[in-house]
């Protein structure tokens, strides 16, 4: 019965559940206080497996994670439940859209750079939420530049996977720092030295949020993203959202090279292979994008 009980709970945690079918079927019309009882009753069962129990004091003073997993926030690309693999095997970054900002960069820049993880996954997910509203928003604002709109790094025409692998040469992606002496070279250059009109256009009202008002991050998100969709958008295609995830898939990997001397120098010496990916969230399946 012990044994019984056990694999239930191991089988629940390992499923990318903590709790009974019943939790999962309301979780959507849980209130805060229902939902925090049904989370710590998930971390009882978490704590109760024997199975977890042994690799988290294998882990416990020390990590080694076999891949970095750069994914988006939504709820139902969980990458532990993805590939099967949960307490110190992935070292995972997500936002919306798994936009890449400084903080995003850092984070991935310690796990190539102090845990030497050999392997990066950028996963894009069918039917992405944050991709959508970039979609709506360029094809409703007619697209534009805005304040990254297109000097983001932006690689000439869509050649990113070939722009990643070519960043096995040294030469290839050489920036002006080279290796990682410079964590945030090239596309994180020091600002230009402030005018005296300086303090008074720091007092400038932000641009209005491409949601409406009260989105006060939202904008920043769709500026982050716009490049790539704009890219997938030009070749007119049937599925636009679609053809953005992919796009941003591929945009994403190539950023990674091209805006950190930590990564690519770690893809030139053969440390770091960056590998593009997209999750299907009806089968489950995961595509390399090659």
């Amino acid at each position: 019965m012990r044994k019984l009980q056990q694999m239930i709970i191991t089988g629940a945690v390992f499923g990318g559940v903590a709790l009974s079918g019943m939790g999962a079927a309301r979780a959507g019309g849980m209130s805060a206080d229902e939902s925090l009882k049904d989370l710590m009753s998930g971390n009882v069962s978490f704590q109760r497996s024997e199975t977890l129990a042994k690799r988290r004091a294998a882990v416990a003073q020390s990590q080694a994670p076999q891949a970095i997993i750069v994914s988006c926030s939504d709820s139902r690309v969980p990458p532990e439940a993805v590939f099967n693999r949960y307490v110190g095997r992935l070292f995972i970054v997500r936002t919306a859209g798994h936009a890449l900002g400084d903080y995003e960069m850092a984070s991935i820049e310690y796990a190539v750079e102090h845990l030497h993880t050999p392997l990066l996954i950028v996963l894009g997910h069918e039917r992405c939420g944050a991709i959508k509203a970039t979609v709506d928003a360029l094809t409703a604002g007619g697209g534009g530049g805005g304040a990254h709109g297109d000097d983001h790094g932006a690689p000439a025409g869509k050649h990113h996977r070939a722009e990643v692998t070519s960043a096995s040469n040294p030469g290839a992606c050489a920036g002006k720092h080279g290796g990682h002496g410079d964590a945030h070279d090239d596309a994180h250059e020091a600002p230009a030295p402030k005018t005296k009109a300086a303090p008074e256009a720091s007092k400038a009202a932000p641009p209005a949020a491409a949601h409406g008002a009260g989105h006060d991050h939202i904008g920043a998100l769709v500026e982050n993203l716009k490049k790539p969709v704009k890219l997938a958008l030009d070749d007119k295609p049937k599925d636009p959202v679609d053809a953005a995830v992919h796009e941003n898939v591929l945009w994403a990997a190539d950023r990674l090279v091209k805006e950190s001397g930590v990564i690519r120098e770690a893809v030139a010496n053969g440390t770091l292979k960056i590998v593009p990916a997209y999750y299907d969230l009806d089968t489950g399946a995961v595509e390399v994008l090659e």
